[in-house]
């Protein structure tokens, strides 16, 4: 996997950027492998928080994580946040925490993946649907 920066914002007059935290916005697309099963088994119908989704969020993360890590050798934590840019979670994102001596910035970054990349975390995504079906199984209410 690759990661390529497309556009860096410096705003060092902002206190969140004083002590070296990068804020990473990153387009990729397993992000389509992990939507695309959101919306083919409906999570958005779900009346309980679904750990399976969770754990495909989980597998995309740390792809994206292996990717900024060779992005950001320097970087003493690379975390996903889903408040990175905003309080209201309107820009979720990775903070990338460097040496407090370097400013940190906003870095819009692009992952590149192989065909073979994106079908491998498919399959492992898609090998989630016994766990899915459990859980849903499992939380639906049971009529007599």
């Amino acid at each position: 996997m690759n990661a390529i920066i497309t556009q860096t914002n410096n705003a060092f007059s902002e206190r969140k950027y004083s002590s070296g935290r990068n804020v990473v916005y990153v387009k990729s697309p397993l992000d389509k492998v992990a939507d695309d099963f959101f919306h083919e088994h409906k999570i958005y119908n779900l009346d309980f928080k679904c750990h399976t989704w969770n754990k495909v969020c989980r597998i995309v993360t740390q792809q994206h994580t292996t990717a900024l890590k060779q992005l950001f050798p320097d970087a003493t934590s690379i975390k996903f946040s889903a408040k990175a840019g905003c309080s209201c979670g309107c820009s979720p994102g990775y903070l990338v925490k460097t040496e407090p001596s370097k400013h940190g910035c906003d870095h819009w970054v692009t992952v590149e993946a192989t065909a073979q990349e994106i079908d491998h975390v498919s399959s492992r995504i898609h090998g989630l649907i016994e766990m899915l079906e459990c859980e849903i199984q499992d939380k639906t209410p049971v009529t007599v």
